[in-house]
């Protein structure tokens, strides 16, 4: 046998070894429904950080004390693609996991370990399944959970979808079918109230911007009703 022949079986399994370390040991890599639910981190700390994957394609996070948001798509490889929108910047010793997830390009799993990887294949974190905080930690009361999650309005109109999300540490970001929202959240029996509303300031022909003008919101199970500051009714959101 000519030396080439030899050549080609080697370098073949060459090849095979190289996709096997590139993988780890015990990895796979996931389907969509293997990523869905919410994971934390391997490290206990004394805030909450958690990352949650819903089955719509979309995502919420918090580092304990910042809460994010945005969207997630898995190729069938691997390859993760995720989208985020603002978030604040207030200092905690939890994971950000926000942070982490948006520079997440790969995902695979190890036994019951979900990994997060860039895009040369550093691994950033280790995550494993758990719970989300049920209430807010900026006051709020025991029926606070209720609030918690994605809104959006049933008839956009003209722009983008008006949606908000309120997060569970008292954080929320959104949009008014124009800009991006970004403020906090609290909740006293069935009222929430929205703090420090701020947003970009693009200009959007046509889109009646009036999630941006809210000040409280009268919440049920099914349905956030957004209020001004006189109490006027401005518009509808219901379970994203």
């Amino acid at each position: 046998m000519s030396a080439r022949h030899l050549f080609l079986p080697v370098l073949a399994l060459s090849a095979l070894l190289l996709t096997a370390c590139a993988s780890g040991p015990g990895s796979t890599a996931p389907a969509e429904r293997d990523l869905e639910g919410t994971w934390v981190p391997t490290t206990s700390y004394s805030t909450s950080p958690f990352l949650t994957l819903d089955k719509d394609g979309t995502w919420t996070g918090s580092d304990g004390c910042n809460g994010g948001s945005g969207t997630w798509k898995l190729a069938p490889s691997g390859t993760l693609t995720v989208t985020s929108g603002p978030s604040t910047l207030i200092a905690c010793e939890g994971e950000a996991l926000p942070s982490v997830f948006s520079q997440t390009e790969r995902v695979s799993i190890e036994g019951k370990d979900l990994i997060l990887q860039d895009k040369k294949g550093t691994t950033l974190t280790t995550l494993v399944r758990g719970k989300a905080p049920s209430t807010p930690t900026p006051g709020g009361d025991a029926g606070s959970s209720a609030a918690v999650g994605t809104w959006a309005a049933a008839e956009p109109g003209v722009g983008q979808t008006p949606t908000l999300i309120l997060n569970p540490d008292g954080t929320l970001n959104g949009n008014d079918g124009c800009n991006t929202l970004i403020g906090s959240w609290a909740q006293s029996g069935d009222t929430v109230t929205l703090d420090a509303l701020g947003s970009t300031r693009m200009a959007c022909e046509n889109v009646d911007a009036w999630l941006s003008a809210g000040k409280t919101a009268r919440v049920t199970d099914a349905e956030l009703v957004i209020q001004s500051a006189e109490g006027k009714i401005l518009g509808r959101l219901g379970r994203g």
